[in-house]
């Protein structure tokens, strides 16, 4: 468990690197589609709603896959492990791509 515990504050830690970019590249795209205020406000709205079902979506998948297996502890722990993964995969493709491109302005 001790692992686990290590891989969620590797997560914790890498997590910001790739949402705050992308966070801000997809209100920089509402910005520059939204022709008022109020539809950027719906769009940025639309945005948040699809993310926020995603998150409970994941959640429900998690909760299927630990009540469905007989001993959820060690599918727990793989489900974790994969997870921190993925941030970690995500965070090295982003350091990959702000190397490959310096110029460029990821704000």
């Amino acid at each position: 468990m001790p692992g686990i515990f290590a891989l969620g504050l590797l997560t914790g830690a890498t997590y910001p690197a790739f949402k705050v970019p992308l966070e801000s590249q997809a209100l920089t795209v509402i910005r520059d589609l939204s022709s008022s205020v109020g539809l950027e406000v719906r769009l940025t709205s639309v945005k948040e709603l699809a993310l926020n079902v995603g998150r409970v979506a994941d959640l429900g998948v998690l909760w299927l896959v630990i009540v469905l297996v007989a001993h959820p502890i060690p599918v727990m722990r793989e489900i974790l492990i994969g997870w921190s993964a993925i941030a970690m995969i995500l965070t090295t493709q982003l350091w990959v791509i702000r190397r490959a491109n310096p110029a460029r302005v990821y704000d």
